[in-house]
Parts: structure tokens; sequence; C-alpha cells
């Protein structure tokens, strides 16, 4: 403390000027950070529903065209 009290207004607005510009950086990349992170999560949850929708239709598609099949019945 006693070393901040020394330092003159300049130096003291200057130094406050480097922590706010030095946190205001951290916090950037920070949310750099956490940007790429969700947009990865967001696609990998689009992907995997969408391929979900598609095996569930075809899966409907297939019963579908199994149900309207005629049954072969074999008799003696």
């Amino acid at each position: 403390m006693q070393c901040l009290s020394t330092l003159s207004t300049t130096e003291n607005s200057l130094l406050d000027s480097k922590l706010k510009r030095r946190y205001a950086l951290e916090w950037e990349y920070l949310a750099t950070v956490l940007d790429r992170l969700l947009l990865i999560v967001f696609s990998l949850v689009v992907f995997l529903v969408t391929f979900l929708m598609i095996l569930v239709g075809e899966a409907m598609h297939l019963s579908y065209q199994l149900s309207s099949e005629p049954v072969l019945s074999i008799t003696p």
C-alpha cells in the first residue's frame, strides 16, 4: 500500500487502466471459450436429434411396409 501512495496520480491511473484492460481481456477470453464449448454442445445435440428423427421415421416406414404385405399361410 505504501508503494501505491508514493506513485503519482498519472501512474496510478495508468496502472488502473492496465488492470482494467487485463481483466477485460481475461473475461473476453473466457466468453470465447464458453461460446465455442456451447456451440459444440448445441451442434452435437442438433445432429443427434436429427439422426434419431430420421431413424424413427425409417422404422415407422418399415413397420407400415411390413404390415401392408400379405401374410403367406401354408396350408397342408
